[in-house]
């Protein structure tokens, strides 16, 4: 089973309405539509071909599978698009890659290659009696040969399970789904700030950590690897049951033995999977290229392909701070009083602003403060961020709080609907809507800096906010314009927090005039 923070209600503004397959389109960008081949909880796979306007490096004589978005909700789109982008990154023979992508009827899509194996939990894990066990063993190796290829990109899986593992026609694994891909330090020598609290995954794959709803890394993946291994061999998953009882025994339990299951084990197998089955991520085995180097081991076996080089390191765990700490709680209750504040992290590269911010965002899954973190960007895309590109997270929530409910929709957006319709299109939908009064380049800034405060002082009175903005310095102007109002005006008789970090040296003029409490 899996789960998954996000509201799954089907709301006209807040979740696009089903397609039903009579509804379906019979051609998606340059490909014509054969036939469906599978559903999703949001999504339907697509077979096809491609027409005579397609890119000449897809064979005409060739099949396509296309996954498109049918009944989704914010966050499901989110994932979609967080599944394309990860993709178009990813080269690596053991990663399915994205031939075209596009959007038909406000409905994203994707085309990859179409391959007819199986999945990985299709007589391979658990494994069938007529497979041996050093064929699954192979397979494991590539698996983890391109979870190193992954990891050192600085991306986590966060989903690894058998039916997300294609096998190729050739044998070779296919890692698929990155849907739920998030960001870790990786290679960039700097924290990545996430949501926390979301729980992701699947439950009887989960580690201990993601089932707690902290910060991921790499290690999460190896859990869950382990537990696929320990499955092809046992037969099983190291833990059985009901979902609540299973995310238990992740956390608390031990993983049983493999040699209680199958008494054959070598030795050396069973100390792999017990050193990735370990609770505390860092007694756990360490890197994917160690995994690969172990069952290159144990098969006398060597890939054909150079192992990555490992270019990051994990996070050490939060110690001191103690005071800025105590400050943020101070934050967080005020804000659940309705004393809102806003709180600015400065210091200068590397000092730790990411991560204070992080251990703030954990205290807030006891509050009864909604986390949302603000879209992130760089130096190298800060000058080129569209309006309003770091916010448009926090609007979306706010569309899904309304959904399909009229009192929440006049009450939240009203009239204002008609000028947020051009950053979140499902509100051209709602019955408020109304195309804005033409104004100027100023004046129309002005007006939607209003709106929003407007807006978001509407919306906390019934969901209390913490909003995290990571490096606030490389953030769009139009978004630093609108936080510095909200502070200015309405913040301190609502429930909102606003948690922001900001390097020194790079402050803008208009982070200077935000009226910040600094812990």
């Amino acid at each position: 089973a899996q789960f998954h923070a996000a509201s799954r209600e089907g709301h006209m503004a807040g979740k696009h309405r089903a397609l039903g397959t009579e509804a379906l389109p019979t051609r998606l960008g340059t490909f014509d539509i054969v036939e469906v081949i599978g559903h999703g909880a949001s999504s339907v796979v697509l077979r096809a071909t491609p027409n005579d306007q397609a890119d000449t490096f897809i064979p005409q004589d060739s099949q396509v599978a296309i996954k498109y978005l049918t009944d989704f909700s914010a966050a499901q789109l989110q994932s979609f698009r967080r599944e394309i982008e990860v993709l178009r990154r990813l080269d690596h023979p053991g990663i399915v890659n994205i031939l075209a992508h596009g959007v038909s009827d406000s409905r994203p899509w994707y085309a990859m290659p179409h391959y007819s194996g199986p999945t990985l939990d299709q007589g391979w894990v658990p494994r069938r009696s007529d497979i041996p066990l050093r064929d699954v063993l192979i397979k494991f190796r590539y698996i983890a040969e391109t979870l190193a290829f992954v990891h050192a990109q600085g991306l986590v899986h966060r989903d690894i399970k058998p039916a997300n593992v294609l096998v190729k026609d050739d044998s070779l694994p296919l890692l698929v789904d990155f849907g739920f891909a998030g960001r870790f330090s990786g290679s960039s020598s700097r924290e990545q700030l996430a949501s926390g609290g979301d729980l992701i995954g699947t439950i009887a794959y989960i580690a201990p950590e993601q089932a707690l709803g902290h910060y991921v890394d790499a290690r999460a993946d190896l859990y869950s690897l382990g537990c696929m291994l320990y499955q092809a061999i046992a037969g099983e998953t190291p833990f059985v049951g009901a979902g609540e009882e299973v995310i238990s025994l992740h956390i608390n339990q031990p993983a049983p033995r493999l040699r209680f299951a199958d008494a054959s084990v070598e030795p050396r197998l069973e100390a792999l999977v017990a050193r990735l089955l370990e609770k505390d991520p860092r007694n756990r085995i360490g890197y994917a290229v160690d995994v690969v180097r172990e069952l290159d081991e144990l098969l006398t076996y060597a890939g054909e392909t150079p192992l990555p080089s490992v270019n990051y390191v994990y996070q050490p765990r939060f110690y001191g701070r103690r005071p800025q700490l105590n400050a943020l709680q101070s934050a967080i209750s005020s804000a659940e009083s309705s004393s809102g504040l806003g709180v600015l992290i400065m210091g200068a590269s590397g000092a730790g602003k990411t991560r204070l911010a992080m251990e703030a965002t954990r205290e807030t899954a006891d509050s009864a403060l909604k986390l949302v973190v603000a879209e992130s960007t760089s130096r190298e895309h800060s000058r080129s961020s569209a309006p309003l590109s770091a916010l448009q997270g926090l609007i979306s929530e706010m569309v899904e709080y309304c959904g399909d409910s009229s009192p929440r929709l006049a009450e939240v957006f009203g009239e204002r609907a008609g000028i947020f319709a051009a950053y979140e299109p499902r509100l051209v939908d709602v019955p408020t809507f109304a195309e804005p009064q033409p104004l100027g380049p100023a004046d129309a800034r002005d007006r939607l800096v209003r709106c929003f405060a407007e807006s978001v002082s509407a919306y906390a009175r019934h969901v209390p906010l913490c909003l995290v903005v990571d490096d606030l310095q490389w953030v769009d102007e139009t978004s630093v314009a609108c936080l510095v109002y909200l502070m200015e005006r309405h913040i301190n008789a609502l429930p909102v927090l606003i948690i922001a970090t900001c390097r020194e040296e790079e402050q803008s003029f208009h982070i200077e005039r935000l009226e910040t409490r600094q812990p």
